[in-house]
């Protein structure tokens, strides 16, 4: 290989990578002009090269290169700057073209660190990128209100509450209520209350449910308050049941269960009574 064929492949590595001096672009023009066509295709080529490296760069305009690498660029490119600097104030004084060791390894340098920013950008660009963002929000209480209470639940928070009078049930002489117990819970500023049973007889809905009534003293005894209907379907007869009083009831005097047909009654016969409980004074 002739020196004017290694100082020009030097050159044109130089052009495609750094940049020439006006003084180098002289040389490299002068080479080449003398040079056969092969020598004009390799420079086309480091061209292309030096192309792909500008497209690769601007592929992602969208998105912003990581700035450790684009300090790591800039780092190499001064360095390889202040060679190319040191190496042409040397050449220019040297009557050998021939190109020293420091010139070389800067070349050399810069080329694989191309290449590694080449490798790099190709990972930043295609590889997927998961993001995970936490982030904390205040849902307000009516948008996703808490379930309602059990009916225990509401049974002991009643049971809490100032006013609230708890009564014994009293069994009658019915099959239904034969062995039964419990009390009844009933707070007159909420208008609301809880019934529990054990040992109530399970009852068969098609056939008939238990219905309460109670007995407002500032109302008509035949006219009791329908407290609503409700089955027993535990084989042990425990079961807590919520009052759903359907009209207001100002001084409760007392409370009675019976046996009515399917859906109740709007006034019952009180034909089959099997439990009362009677409220104090």
């Amino acid at each position: 290989m002739s020196a004017k064929h290694t100082r020009a492949q030097e050159l044109l590595n130089d052009e495609a990578l750094v940049g020439l001096t006006a003084e180098e672009q002289a040389e490299l023009d002068a080479i080449l002009a003398e040079a056969p066509p092969e020598d004009a295709k390799e420079r086309a080529a480091f061209g292309t090269a030096a192309a792909s490296v500008a497209i690769a760069s601007t592929a992602k305009g969208s998105e912003e290169m990581p700035a450790a690498l684009v300090e790591k660029l800039e780092r190499l490119a001064k360095e390889r700057t202040a060679t190319s600097t040191s190496t042409s104030t040397s050449t220019s004084t040297s009557p050998s073209p021939s190109p020293s060791r420091s010139r070389l390894f800067g070349r050399v340098g810069w080329i694989a660190a191309a290449a590694c920013f080449l490798v790099a950008l190709g990972a930043w660009t295609r590889e997927p990128r998961e993001v995970v963002v936490t982030k904390s929000v205040f849902v307000p209480h009516d948008v996703f209100p808490p379930p309602p209470p059990t009916a225990s639940q509401e049974r002991e928070r009643l049971l809490a509450k100032a006013g609230t009078e708890k009564l014994e049930w009293s069994a009658a002489k019915d099959e239904a209520s034969k062995g039964a117990s419990g009390d009844v819970v009933w707070n007159a500023a909420e208008q609301k209350g809880a019934m529990r049973f054990h040992g109530l007889a399970k009852n068969d809905p098609t056939k008939l449910q238990y219905q309460l009534w109670i007995f407002d003293k500032t109302r008509d005894d035949k006219y009791p308050v329908d407290g609503g209907v409700f089955d027993v379907d535990e084989a042990t007869g425990d079961v807590i049941v919520p009052i759903t009083a359907r009209v207001p009831v100002r001084e409760a005097a007392l409370f009675a269960v019976t046996v009515e047909k399917p859906g109740g009654a709007v006034v019952s016969k009180r034909e089959r009574i099997i439990l009362t409980a009677k409220a104090r004074g």
